[in-house]
């Protein structure tokens, strides 16, 4: 009960209404712990995961979520440079970031309102990892760590690409104005079409192969 699973009510001898349960829990121990062996229990969290994401969604779900992932980013980032500009170019550049700094603590506080204590996970009260432990063990993950540089590198680049651009365009000869300068964000506009396109058309492919078939980590601690 305290894990907010209500018992099964089933008649004595009868046990259709854990069947379902049953059958998903020996395909799980059939084709993942038997074939597995994790050194951490964030391992076997995550290859749990994994192994449940990556066998029901299909390449259209995937994509689909990927893609709405990306556009709201885009079309956030967008709305966020002209907001930007707008109130730097009415109200000066100091108020631009009280005005921002002030979203992000009216975000906190809205997020700490509506997140109820029960909606915490199960695990958070039951002596889980600590923040930093969790850390660590991600870190120690060699393919995790790949992934965390390889999304530092493109996340850098582009920072430093648009933050660049910016100082040339209000240096001379361009001489722009805060407000036409965060135009030049329309350039994102774009993407908020072709990203949902490009989601639809991965329906096209078919059914996604599992994650753990294509994925170096948890799967590379499974057997062939």
């Amino acid at each position: 009960m305290e894990a907010r699973v209500r018992p099964a009510m089933g008649s004595v001898g009868d046990a259709n209404d854990n069947a379902m349960c049953e059958s998903f829990f020996a395909t799980l121990e059939r084709e993942l712990r038997q074939r597995c062996k994790f050194k951490t229990e964030a391992e076997a969290r995550m290859a749990i995961f994994v192994f449940i994401e990556g066998w029901q969604c299909s390449a259209a779900a995937v994509g689909g979520a990927f893609a709405a992932c990306i556009a709201g980013n885009v079309a956030s980032n967008l709305v966020g440079r002209l907001m930007s500009a707008a109130v730097a170019d009415t109200f000066g550049l100091a108020s631009n970031f009280y005005f921002f700094a002030s979203l992000n603590l009216a975000g906190a506080a809205i997020a700490c309102l509506t997140i109820s204590a029960g909606m915490r996970s199960p695990e958070a009260d039951d002596g889980a990892a600590s923040p930093p432990a969790a850390w660590r063990a991600h870190l120690a993950n060699p393919a995790l760590r790949a992934s965390f540089a390889i999304g530092f590198c493109i996340l850098f680049a582009f920072i430093g690409v648009f933050t660049f651009v910016n100082f040339v365009l209000v240096d001379p000869p361009f001489d722009l104005g805060m407000m036409r300068l965060g135009l030049v964000y329309l350039v994102f506009l774009p993407s908020l079409v072709t990203t949902p396109l490009a989601g639809a058309s991965s329906a096209a492919t078919g059914r996604a192969r599992p994650w753990p078939a294509r994925s170096p980590s948890p799967a590379s601690a499974c057997r062939s």
